[in-house]
């Protein structure tokens, strides 16, 4: 038997043994948005790799009984890039390791910088609803497969390859499904998370996008998060739509043989090509239940895990304050969410949200009429040419470009956000995995403060460096475009935002360190503790968590 343990197996069900010598917890760091190494090396100077200046302060800072993890264990990688669906594959593959450390037995904390800190909520949400369902989420099973969590999938033959194509992961035998869940249901209740902290991370909060009477979603005034879905009656007329639309040409080619050659293949193409609008609804809809189920089981997921859970963030924070910006004020709060349309509470009706055109108000592309926006005297446009232009750009000025005005807003609001996957929509961020009516402290004053003078005097510093940049790039007779890499290596421009500061400041490191030490598997803190901060971690941040875990029970 190893120091950390022997994972043995009686039946379908992992059975860890006691270890003889009982190892450090694992103390884990999940970076976010553009923080990644593209090399995936362990070693650098990012606050998550080792060698660098956060993950030093780290190791003096820990308190006795956790650690970092040592150099033959791999941290955790993902791409970084600013996208919905890169953010949820991370969190799978996250899940996967958190279950692997469970199976050990070895208890572990999670720290998560920005979207990081979304990466961790989005793991134990799914966490959460695996165990509810009682099953093994297809995008999940992968990567459980690649750490032996659960066997690899048998050898499949050539019909069956053909038969799972795209994804061979999403309908294994219903029996090897079971025998999945049988190994790791004990590891689901993630027993052995001690702590985890989020620092700078906005929450996304999605919803399904409201689509007439497809999908019932957001911001309709009957959308709710009590009931998934409409009925099953309407489920199962939606799924079965698009498989009997396209039995359809199946028909018409056999009319076609038959002889009626160019009526049953008009008949066939026709069908098939309408039959895509149907199958576009059973996706809009299928995606409209994965959203909503996550969003209920986040309430849940809250209940479970939000007394370990320590929250810091600045007022100031960019990544939060910026993508708040994108979707404005408006629709109803996320309480009445949580409340039956015909019990919530008669109040004035909620401004509606406000469009990506009206948050992003750009300049509209028209087309000059002849003769009439130059004023021109003499005449320049000949008068025919008039006829037929003018009319055609006022058409054009009243409908494509506004489209085309209000498609660019949307398509550049999404990618600020990283909305990519089609049918949902930001509905809420908030410094908070639930989006609480009134936001409470994510810091002690006098640290906030401390982060923004820190920002502050670094911009100027970044503002010369830039400039110097500049000239030097005029003097050697480069392009401006040149100019990108340059200023990425200016050492101020790491701490010119608040949101990439927090790893520099003391106050930060010593409360995560605090909540670390108060929730290891022996309790314990430095004896060089702030008590102003340790003050304000048992009031502020204790209720906050305390909030978040009771939040399912909170009557509206």
């Amino acid at each position: 038997m190893t120091a950390s343990g022997h994972t043995a197996r009686k039946g379908h069900v992992v059975v860890t043994e006691a270890p003889d010598v009982a190892e450090p917890d694992l103390v884990y760091c999940v970076h976010g948005t553009f923080a990644g190494d593209r090399e995936g090396n362990d070693v650098g100077s990012r606050w998550w790799q080792r060698g660098s200046a956060t993950w030093q302060q780290l190791e003096e800072r820990l308190p006795p009984g956790t650690a970092l993890p040592a150099d033959d264990m791999p941290l955790f990688h993902w791409t970084g890039r600013n996208s919905l669906a890169d953010r949820l594959d991370a969190s799978h593959r996250l899940l996967a390791r958190l279950l692997e450390l469970e199976s050990r037995g070895r208890p572990y904390h999670l720290i998560g910088h920005s979207h990081g800190g979304s990466v961790i909520w989005e793991a134990l949400i799914t966490a959460h609803l695996m165990r509810e369902q009682r099953t093994v989420f297809p995008a999940v099973r992968p990567y459980l497969q690649q750490l032996g969590l659960i066997p690899p999938a048998p050898r499949r033959t050539a019909w069956r390859r053909v038969a799972d194509w795209p994804d061979p992961h999403r309908f294994p035998p219903a029996g090897r499904t079971k025998d999945e869940y049988a190994r790791l249901s004990p590891l689901l209740e993630l027993k052995h998370l001690r702590s985890w902290t989020t620092v700078g991370t906005p929450f996304l909060h999605y919803l399904p996008q409201h689509k007439s009477f497809v999908v019932r979603g957001w911001p309709h005034h009957a959308f709710s998060l009590v009931k998934v879905g409409q009925s099953r009656a309407i489920d199962i007329l939606f799924a079965a739509l698009p498989q009997v639309w396209m039995i359809i040409p199946i028909f018409a080619v056999l009319a076609a043989l038959s002889g009626e050659a160019v009526i049953g293949l008009s008949v066939a193409v026709t069908t098939f090509l309408l039959g895509i609008v149907p199958t576009g609804w059973e996706s809009r809809r299928s995606t409209a239940r994965s959203v909503s189920t996550r969003a209920v089981a986040a309430r849940e997921a809250a209940a479970r895990f939000g007394d370990r859970w320590l929250g810091l963030w600045a007022p100031t924070d960019e990544a939060i304050t910026g993508l708040s910006n994108t979707i404005g004020a408006g629709g109803p709060s996320y309480r009445r969410l949580c409340v039956e349309p015909t019990n919530r509470p008669t109040v004035p009706a909620e401004p509606a949200p406000p469009t990506p055109a009206e948050l992003l108000p750009l300049p509209m592309i028209k087309l000059g009429v002849p003769g009439y926006t130059g004023r021109l005297a003499p005449d320049a446009v000949p008068w025919s040419n008039r006829i037929i232009r003018g009319p055609l750009a006022t058409i054009v000025n009243h409908t494509a470009a506004p489209l085309a005005q209000r498609l660019v807003a949307g398509t550049m609001v999404r990618a600020a956000q990283g909305s990519d996957i089609p049918g949902t929509v930001l509905a809420y961020v908030s410094a908070t995995p639930l989006p609480f009516d009134q936001v409470p402290d994510g810091l002690p004053v006098r640290v906030a403060a401390d982060l923004e003078i820190q920002a502050t005097k670094q911009t100027g510093v970044l503002g010369a460096s830039v400039r110097q940049a500049y000239a030097q790039a005029a003097l050697n007779g480069l392009p401006m475009r040149t100019l990108g890499g340059a200023v990425a290596r200016i050492p101020a421009a790491d701490t010119a935002l608040v949101h990439t500061s927090y790893f520099g400041n003391d106050a930060v490191l010593e409360l995560i360190c605090q909540q670390i030490g108060r929730t290891a598997s022996s309790p314990g803190q430095s004896s060089t503790a702030d008590q102003d901060l340790v003050r304000w971690h048992d009031e502020t941040a204790a209720a906050t968590a305390a909030k978040l875990a009771r939040y399912i029970t909170t009557k509206t």
